[in-house]
């Protein structure tokens, strides 16, 4: 895991999800999970106060 952008320089975007998660913690568990070989990058798209 690192803390930052996943790439530098041209990307391609092969898919995305949207998920309801309590916190960054359960994100990343859920993001563990996946049976993907390539990097998952977490980005928030909400965050409450």
């Amino acid at each position: 895991m690192t803390d930052g952008p996943a790439h530098s320089g041209d990307e391609t975007l092969g898919g995305w999800f949207i998920v309801e998660v309590a916190d960054r913690a359960e994100a990343l568990e859920l993001a563990k999970s996946l049976p993907t070989p390539e990097t998952v990058e977490i980005r928030p798209i909400l965050e409450s106060a």
